[in-house]
């Protein structure tokens, strides 16, 4: 394959911009994007990654955003200038790798300078952060319980999503066994079922609730232990959406508060 010169930009100790020529840059790029209107019809994710793991091969060379879409253009694919859609294609995947903190301004730059260089993440980033990063937009950790988050995220994220499920109920049954001041030999249907007993006044029965909604709490709270945790721990079952995955985190999160708030309710 033909050396292709790419135009880069390098600062030297004096603070001084100059441009250099970088033969073979982009060539992962064209690897993965043979055609020019691949690129066109790129996602941002996908060309994204393909530009920050070029990067990584000369960590100290950093570019500009504004003039990398015409470089990438005539040097990797000899065409007089890019399209519009190209040039579109090219500005999203930078703006992905820099929201995902994966390039950053350059510490020496200063405007009107653009330069961009590898941020630390950037540096130890592969193809297999991929899926992380995409898993990571799905399932937005501020939306989690905090006891949660800390078990089940990076479960989550390595893409054991069935697990991070089992973990999430799990939590919920303990906290549910605490907040009723319940012994650790309590556990499962029956203890959850005593503690929102509305018949027999729980210990995290809202007294104040009308008696519907109280019953309804006892279902709702045996019910998603039967349903979304049990079967997770008595046989394999098969959990492959990640969507469908952080849903039920996020429903363990909203149940994990509503029991804190009827434990807080408890105490004198």
């Amino acid at each position: 394959m033909a050396a292709r010169t790419l135009h880069l930009l390098r600062f030297w100790p004096v603070g001084r911009v100059r441009k250099i020529a970088y033969s073979n840059f982009a060539m992962p790029v064209r690897e993965n994007f043979p055609r020019f209107e691949d690129i066109e019809n790129s996602r941002p994710d996908a060309l994204g990654a393909e530009i920050v793991l070029d990067l990584q091969k000369t960590p100290n060379v950093f570019f500009s955003p504004t003039n990398f879409p015409n470089d990438l253009a005539r040097s990797g694919y000899q065409r007089e200038g890019p399209t519009r859609e190209f040039v579109s294609a090219v500005r999203e995947a930078i703006e992905w790798a820099r929201r995902e903190l994966l390039l950053v301004q350059h510490a020496n730059s200063t405007p009107p300078s653009d330069a961009l260089m590898l941020s630390r993440r950037g540096l130890n980033f592969t193809r297999d952060h991929i899926e992380r990063l995409r898993l990571e937009r799905i399932l937005p950790d501020v939306l989690l319980h905090n006891r949660i988050r800390r078990v089940c995220i990076d479960i989550f994220n390595t893409g054991h999503h069935q697990a991070a499920v089992f973990e999430a109920f799990r939590i919920l049954e303990v906290a549910i066994r605490e907040a009723a001041g319940y012994g650790p030999n309590e556990h499962g249907e029956s203890m959850i079922n005593d503690a929102f007993n509305e018949k027999t006044g729980g210990p995290l029965v809202d007294a104040a609730a009308p008696k519907s909604e109280q019953r309804a709490m006892r279902f709702m709270m045996v019910g998603s232990n039967g349903l979304f945790r049990n079967p997770r721990g008595h046989r394999d079952v098969e959990l492959d959406d990640p969507k469908e995955a952080a849903e039920l985190l996020i429903v363990a999160s909203h149940l994990l508060r509503m029991v804190e708030t009827r434990g807080a309710a408890k105490k004198p």
